[in-house]
């Protein structure tokens, strides 16, 4: 009898063996991050009201873009919103540190203010662009004396 032994090299056990043991491990993570994100987004669509009952994998995968992309989104405005008052607030605490200064010139003052409102202006008119810094003209924004302010454009911001 002729009993021919036939012996595997490592990387035929490796492939026979380790390699479906490693793919099965890693499906099974997969699977379970799966069930993870669909957990959460079942939590997040039943506050919004909505309900589904069997969600696929391309579903929970679709619903999570979604949902990440409207926190971006509404991240995005609060960020530009937060921007904006603190702006306002330094713009205001740069008007009170210019009143209470006598050694300064009005008309650099006046140009300071109206440069900070045009500013706040153009934030406001395009939330969703970077704000770029024109040169100041010489339009009053409230920094001087009465007479100053009854010629003041109504568009103007001013920190008072």
């Amino acid at each position: 009898m002729n009993s021919t032994v036939v012996t595997m090299s490592k990387t035929q056990q490796y492939r026979k063996v380790v390699k479906p043991m490693i793919e099965r491990q890693r499906r099974a993570r997969i699977n379970k991050s799966l069930e993870e994100l669909k957990t959460l987004i079942m939590e997040s669509m039943q506050q919004e009201g909505e309900q589904l009952v069997k969600m696929e994998k391309t579903d929970i995968l679709e619903m999570t873009v979604k949902y990440l992309r409207n926190i971006k989104k509404s991240s995005a405005i609060s960020e530009q919103e937060s921007f904006r008052r603190g702006y306002i607030n330094a713009a205001n605490e740069v008007s009170r540190t210019l009143a209470f200064l006598p050694q300064m010139d009005i008309s650099v003052g006046k140009n300071i203010m109206t440069h900070l409102g045009q500013q706040l202006n153009q934030m406001t008119e395009q939330p969703t662009t970077k704000v770029q810094c024109p040169s100041p003209s010489p339009a009053s924004s409230g920094y001087g004396s009465e007479s100053d302010n009854e010629s003041v454009n109504s568009d103007v911001w001013r920190p008072w």
